[in-house]
Formats: structure tokens, C-alpha cells, sequence
């Protein structure tokens, strides 16, 4: 009895008094229950952080390895921003609880946040350390590598997920994840094949993928596949029709393959739509005188001019298009239009070279000479070492003054015992826009004394021909003829040739001759040859004559060296043609040099020599004639 009572004392007796210890320890157990619930009701449904902090604080003071209420603290550290404190929490728990997979989400999470991928690619790796066949950690994975653009990675995790989920949906998007990562990194190489075979990928399993096939597209226009990158801009634009990036890489493409037009009529509506973006603006622009340039190479004069008007209505200050403007109306021979786009120019640049000169031009061929000087003495102004330019002004100067007086002196020797002969002539002339007239008064002493009047003119018709016409009259033979009359036509025709058709009338007392004129002129150069020929009909006959004429030119066509020869009578021969009857039928010939010096432009003086042998009934005789000229203008 009394063993038994022992036995019950050893066993009971310390059961009875540990029994107020398990009370406790149960008793703390349910109050830190109850403490982290209603930190968890704070936390989620009050978002009050800092009481749920309180709670949570309490909790870890009654129960230190409550290890929940560790990752609850951490999640309110964070939402405090207090991110060291949150973190020093979560790994706390997993000292102990290695596996734990919310605070591994949780650092994950976070670091993916901090782009500190290669501690989220850790976390990602201890998670499924734990369960390898994982399928949300194994996609967590293959994030982590696409941030890092670890294709090998990519590759290998997504080898993973095959092996076990076979038939899962996610894997396409991550097949086109890691396409599209291979194309970038060998875009940025410029791998343009292997960029584009991975762009084509992701576009073979997602068509309505749009970054890929912008980068398709990118890719196309680098390899020059034209054609390939307007089909993708066109699919581009079926999905997105407002994309206006997509609409400028579509006028780019245009301009790369020739279509200026194209080009500019596709950005014309970006460039009203944001007329702020100066890509938009210049790229119209440029495209426009691209265009512009192309038209004025073909010759389509009509196109280019409206080219160039289109640009300048919306940057009326572009001078490149007034140039090409200009140089289209330079084309047309629009005197007018010229002038008025130099002017536009020039309000713009004065001192441009290039709208001066052509004013200046277009002044000289509208005969308006003061205007053409004066202008083109600005050019000067600023280019004073353009001595070419300065021979220029120098003559449209001279061509502003208005008037000439001349004096001529023809002095005639003969041999065989013959008297001297000559002729002084005075002359006034006076330039017009459409040409010249001049009035000459000659004195002769030959055979006789006596005087001529003679009227002169020429006459413009338009920029390639114009006439000259003659007329003189003398009471006194034979030393003048009493009528003489002379009229061509001549016609300048590219390159550089001359022709004349004409005819002339002599009277000499009552002895009628007509004689028709042709000539042909070609200029090389400095060179200039004229060859005219001469037919005068008497009788029934015709008598032909023939004068040739060479001249080097010094300067523009004023000063000169000159070689003549001829053979026959003409009525253009000043010496003869008053012995032009008495002449006909015999044979004669001459040839003769000279020069003419221009002096400033203004004064011009001359000299010609010339030698005839000319056949009379018994014989012949010899002529020497010298020729003087002095013309001043003014």
C-alpha cells in the first residue's frame, strides 16, 4: 500500500505542478494568435500600417520565433518604405524556414522592383530548389533572364517548363519572348539576317505582334528589302491606321526607292497635323526639291516650276527654291518672272550672287540696260575680284549708253597714174529695246566731189532673229550711186551658227541692179567666219561675188584682229559699189587685215587695210584702200 502511494505521489505530484506551466504557455499561445490576426485585419482591410506594425511588434515580443509574424512585420516594414528593416525580416525567416515560399515571393518580388536581377534570380532558384517542377517559379525564372537578356538562360528554363508542361499555352509567348530577345541582341550587332529570321519567328506563332514587326520592318529597310518593309508597314497600319510613326517610315521608305513625290504626299499630313516638328517640316521640304531637281534634269520645266511654287508656299523664305524657280524661268526666257523671284531672293539675301547675276541678266535681255549696270555693279560690291564679272558691267554700261557718234575715213590709192580717192562719213545712232537706227552723212572725192544721206536700222524680233535695213540717196554720180537700198533677215541658231537672207537695189543714173544676199556665220569660240555670197542680175545674167571674213575677238565682241578676202564687185563694197554696172563681168579679188580696239567701252578705234586687183577691158589696175573708224558713246 504504502509503495503504491509512493508511485502515485512520483508520477501525480510533478504532473500537478507542471500543469499551471502548460495552462500559461497555452494561454500565451492563443493571446499571439490573436495579436497577429488583428494586426493581419489592420494590415489588409484597414491599410493601417503603423497599428499592424504595433500588433505585429507585440506579438514578436510575447512569441520571438513566431516566424509569420516576422514575414507580416516585413510586409508592413514595406509598405512604410523602410525597405532595409523589411528585408532584414524576411531573412530572419528564412534562416529558419528556408522553403518558405511567400517570403520568397516576397524578396523576389522586391528585388525584380530594385532591378537587382541576379538576387531575384537567387530567390527564384531556392524556391525551386524545393519543388524543380514549379511552374509559377519556373515562369518567374524565365523572367528573370529575359531582364538580364541571357538567352542561354531563356533557353534552358524554357527547356524546363517543356519537359513538363508539354502542351501549356504560356510556352508560345515564351517561345516569342525569347525570338524576340535574340532578334534585339542581334539587331544591336547589326546581324540584319539573323535579326530578321528571329522577328519572322515571333511573327509566325503572334502576326498581331507590333514591336516585332516594327523591328521587322527596321530590319527590312537596312537590308534595302523595300518591298518587304512596305508590307509590314502597311500591316502595321491596319492595326494602328493613325500610327504616325509608322506613316513617316513609310515616306522614308518612299524616298529611298526614288518616289519623292510619294514621299512628300505621305508626310504633307503629318506636317499639318504637328506643324511644330521640324522632322516633319524638313523632310517635306526636302523631299519636295528632291523632286524639284529630278523634274529640271528631265526638262519638265512646267512640273519643277509647280515643284518649286509648292514649297515656297509654306516656306515662302527658302531660297534653294527660289533658285530653282529662277533657273526654271531662266529656261522658259521669262525675263519678268526672273527679275520678280530675284527680288524675292534678294528681300531675303541681298547679298546672294546668284539672284544678282540673274537679274542682272534678265535686265540686259529685256534691253534694259541702266537696270542690268546697275545691278550688275552691286555684284561687284560684294565679289570686287570677279574680273570676268567686271569686264561685264563694264559692258552693259556701255550698252546703257544710249547714243553713238562715229567718224569713218576711207582712203583709196591707185597706181598707174590714177588719182586718189575718199570718203568721210559722220554718223549718230541711237539704241533702242527693240534695236538701232542711225542716220550717216557721207563725203566722197572720187571721179568727183559729192555727199550721201543714208538711213540705217536694225530691227529685233525676238531673241533669235532680226533684220537690217538701209537706205541712201545722192544727187552726185558718179561718186555715190542715186539709190541704194538694202534689206536681210538674219536668224542665230544653236550652237553658235548665223544665217542671212537678203537683197539689194542700186540705182546709178538710170541703171537699175538687183542682187540677192545669203551668208552663213558659225562662231567657235573666240573665232568668228562669216562667208557671204552675192548674186546681181543685169541683162539676164547673174555676176556672183563672194567675201570672206575671219575675226579673233579679245574681249566681248569689241576688240578684235580680223582677215578678209573676196573676190567680185558687191554693193555692200563701199569702195566699188559706185562702179558696180561698170564692173560687172569682170573678175576681181581682194583680200585685206585690220583690227578694232575697244577703250574703256566707250571709245572704240579701227583700222582696216585692204588690197583689190580688179580686171578692166584692157588690163587691170591696182586698189590699196585703209579704212579708219572712231566710235564714241555715250
Amino acid at each position: 500500500m504504502i509503495d503504491k502511494m509512493k508511485l502515485f505521489n512520483c508520477i501525480h505530484i510533478p504532473v500537478l505542478l507542471l500543469l499551471p506551466l502548460g495552462l500559461l504557455a497555452q494561454q500565451k499561445k492563443v493571446d499571439v494568435d490573436y495579436l497577429f490576426n488583428k494586426a493581419i485585419i489592420q494590415t489588409n482591410q484597414y491599410k493601417n500600417y503603423g497599428k499592424a506594425l504595433e500588433l505585429a511588434n507585440e506579438a514578436i515580443e510575447e512569441s520571438p520565433q513566431y516566424w509569420d509574424i516576422y514575414a507580416l512585420r516585413g510586409r508592413l516594414f514595406l509598405s512604410l518604405a523602410d525597405t532595409s528593416k523589411a528585408i532584414q525580416d524576411w531573412r530572419l525567416v528564412l534562416q529558419h524556414q528556408p522553403g518558405n515560399q511567400v517570403v520568397l515571393l516576397y524578396l523576389y518580388n522586391l528585388e525584380m522592383d530594385r532591378a537587382n536581377y541576379n538576387n531575384a534570380l537567387d530567390y527564384a532558384n531556392r524556391a525551386l530548389a524545393r519543388d524543380p517542377k514549379d511552374k509559377d517559379w519556373l515562369l518567374k525564372k524565365f523572367s528573370v533572364y529575359q531582364k538580364l537578356e541571357s538567352r542561354v538562360g531563356m533557353e534552358k528554363t524554357l527547356a524546363q517548363i517543356q519537359s513538363y508542361y508539354r502542351n501549356d499555352a504560356t510556352i508560345q509567348q515564351m517561345q516569342a519572348d525569347l525570338w524576340m530577345l535574340n532578334g534585339m541582341q542581334q539587331l544591336s550587332m547589326q546581324h540584319w539576317e539573323q535579326a530578321g529570321k528571329s522577328f519572322e519567328s515571333v511573327l509566325n506563332v503572334q502576326p498581331g505582334n507590333y514591336l516585332a514587326r516594327w523591328r521587322a520592318l527596321q530590319v527590312a529597310m537596312a537590308q534595302q528589302k523595300y518591298k518587304l518593309a512596305e508590307e509590314h508597314a502597311d500591316k502595321l497600319l491596319a492595326s494602328e491606321p493613325g500610327d504616325t510613326m509608322v506613316v513617316f517610315r513609310k515616306a522614308v521608305l518612299a524616298c529611298l526607292q526614288g518616289n519623292h513625290a510619294a514621299a512628300a504626299d505621305l508626310v504633307m499630313p503629318l506636317m499639318n497635323q504637328f506643324p511644330n516638328i521640324d522632322r516633319y517640316r524638313l523632310f517635306y521640304k526636302d523631299e519636295l526639291t528632291s523632286l524639284a531637281i529630278e523634274q529640271q534634269r528631265g526638262e519638265k520645266w512646267d512640273s519643277a516650276a509647280t515643284t518649286w511654287s509648292r514649297i515656297l508656299s509654306g516656306f515662302p523664305r527658302d531660297t534653294t527654291a527660289l533658285e530653282g524657280l529662277t533657273k526654271v524661268y531662266v529656261q522658259r526666257g521669262s525675263d519678268d518672272s526672273v527679275i520678280a523671284t530675284c527680288n524675292r531672293g534678294l528681300a531675303i539675301s541681298p547679298s546672294n550672287l546668284f539672284f544678282l547675276k540673274n537679274k542682272t541678266v534678265a535686265y540686259e535681255h529685256k534691253g534694259m540696260y541702266k537696270d542690268a549696270a546697275e545691278n550688275a555693279s552691286r555684284v561687284l560690291e560684294y565679289n570686287p575680284g570677279d574680273k570676268d564679272w567686271k569686264r561685264y558691267t563694264d559692258a552693259l554700261k556701255w550698252q546703257s549708253n544710249r547714243n553713238m557718234l562715229s567718224l569713218f575715213h576711207l582712203q583709196t590709192v591707185y597706181e598707174k597714174d590714177r588719182k586718189p580717192a575718199s570718203i568721210s562719213s559722220i554718223q549718230y545712232l541711237r539704241y533702242f529695246k527693240w534695236g538701232s537706227i542711225a542716220g550717216r552723212f557721207n563725203y566722197g572725192h572720187r571721179f568727183d566731189d559729192g555727199w550721201q544721206a543714208e538711213l540705217e536700222s536694225y530691227v529685233k524680233h525676238g531673241k533669235q532673229f532680226y533684220s537690217f535695213v538701209n537706205i541712201g540717196y545722192s544727187p552726185d554720180q558718179p561718186v555715190f550711186p542715186t539709190w541704194r537700198a538694202a534689206y536681210s533677215i538674219f536668224g542665230n541658231f544653236n550652237p553658235g551658227w548665223e544665217l542671212e537672207l537678203g537683197g539689194r537695189y542700186t540705182q546709178i543714173d538710170t541703171v537699175r541692179n538687183f542682187t540677192a544676199v545669203a551668208s552663213v556665220a558659225k562662231t567657235w569660240g573666240h573665232y568668228w567666219v562669216n562667208v557671204r555670197g552675192f548674186g546681181t542680175f543685169d541683162a539676164g545674167n547673174m555676176y556672183p561675188a563672194v567675201v570672206a571674213t575671219n575675226r579673233y575677238y579679245f574681249d566681248e565682241s569689241r576688240s578684235y584682229v580680223t582677215l578678209l578676202g573676196g573676190y567680185g564687185v558687191s554693193p555692200d563694197d563701199r569702195g566699188r559699189n559706185n562702179i558696180l554696172y561698170n564692173s560687172l563681168g569682170f573678175s576681181s579679188y581682194n583680200i585685206g587685215a585690220g583690227f578694232q580696239k575697244n577703250i574703256h567701252f566707250n571709245t572704240t578705234l579701227g583700222i582696216i587695210g585692204n588690197y583689190i586687183r580688179q580686171d578692166i577691158p584692157n588690163g587691170y589696175f591696182n586698189q590699196f584702200d585703209i579704212y579708219f573708224s572712231f566710235q564714241q558713246r555715250f
